[in-house]
């Protein structure tokens, strides 16, 4: 007699599980540090927000501010909305349901870093020297 098959069923993701994660991608980046806003826990670099864990609408999601060209392809992907707290059109909320694709959760850490760090933090990453204010020979 044959066995009736089994629906592969996804365990749904938690912020618990989530987050360790998360935290190890964001925190290597230069100057990144973990806060709480709103009882979310964050990441930002120079103050600025680039990453956020929340729940939305009964959906875990993360929040990153990405170059608006990513974050129109972004907004093509039935995953993706536009996050309401941003008012610009570069603030994404990815709905994470299931098993984490971590090589993209990494990239779009990655992109929302370099749209939102300081010069300074992107150039210790990048590895070359900050600009300059003012343009050559100016103090």
């Amino acid at each position: 007699m044959k066995r009736p098959s089994r629906a592969k069923v996804t365990p749904k993701t938690t912020e618990a599980k989530l987050l360790p994660r998360l935290r190890r991608i964001c925190l290597r980046l230069p100057g990144a540090l973990e806060t709480t806003s709103w009882g979310h826990p964050t990441f930002k670099a120079g103050g600025k927000t680039f990453c956020v864990i929340e729940t939305y609408k009964g959906h875990l999601t993360l929040f990153f501010k990405l170059p608006a060209a990513d974050a129109a392809a972004a907004l093509r992907d039935e995953r993706f909305f536009k996050s309401p707290y941003v008012g610009d059109e570069r603030g994404v909320s990815l709905i994470v349901e299931g098993a984490p694709d971590w090589g993209e959760l990494a990239e779009l850490a990655l992109k929302s870093y370099c749209e939102t760090a300081p010069d300074a933090l992107r150039s210790q990453l990048l590895g070359k020297p900050p600009r300059r204010r003012g343009g050559p020979g100016k103090r």
